[in-house]
């Protein structure tokens, strides 16, 4: 339906996927930067295979967005060890870059 609309990303609810495979939802937490992109290939491939597309037109990429009722953690109470985990945190994303070492 969103292909339809020109909307180009796809809501998983973390509760769906606990249900569906808690070992995939394991991983996804743990290790978001790689699995992320593993699931946005996925909706790819999967409309591939359930649309009908004019001759030369190609499926945009699509943005994966997580839904999880889990409680935000504050920003203070963030430490190294959730580097790189996927949680979640209150408020709006203004910006974002990688972190440079000034040395």
């Amino acid at each position: 339906q969103r292909w339809r609309r020109k909307e180009f990303f796809l809501e998983v609810d973390l509760a769906h996927l606990d249900e569906y495979d808690q070992e995939i939802l394991s991983k996804l937490q743990s290790r978001p930067v790689e699995y992320l992109p593993l699931f946005e290939n996925a909706v790819v491939d999967a409309l591939e295979k359930l649309i009908v597309r004019a001759d030369g037109e190609e499926i945009p990429d699509f943005q994966v967005q997580i839904r999880s009722a889990q409680a935000p953690q504050q920003l203070r109470h963030i430490y190294a060890d959730h580097v790189n985990r996927l949680i979640k945190v209150p408020g709006i994303v203004i910006a974002a870059s990688r972190i440079r070492s000034k040395a």
